[in-house]
């Protein structure tokens, strides 16, 4: 999975987390107290000659961004969303 940190009011580059099924969360996180968050499915398919594609993810970054906004929520810019989309289907 990637981690994203918003800080000083900007996103950082993220990370790809490997080889770790868990996600650790903050105890004040405001999903788990408030029910606080965006969830946006996305698919991506393994072709025979063993790439990736991904079915319109800016679509899906577009409609996350809308999610987000309306909880005023910071949302990553289309390229950082879509390129930590890439590194983990690629992982």
């Amino acid at each position: 999975h990637m981690k994203f940190t918003y800080k000083d009011g900007k996103w950082d580059g993220g990370e790809l987390i490997e080889g770790e099924p868990y996600i650790k969360l903050h105890i004040a996180n405001t999903a788990l107290h408030y029910g606080q968050s965006v969830f946006e499915g996305m698919k991506a398919f393994a072709w025979e000659d063993g790439s990736v594609h991904i079915f319109r993810p800016d679509e899906n970054c577009a409609r996350m961004t809308n999610s987000a906004n309306r909880i005023m929520m910071p949302m990553l810019d289309e390229k950082a969303f879509v390129d930590g989309v890439r590194k983990v289907v690629a992982d």
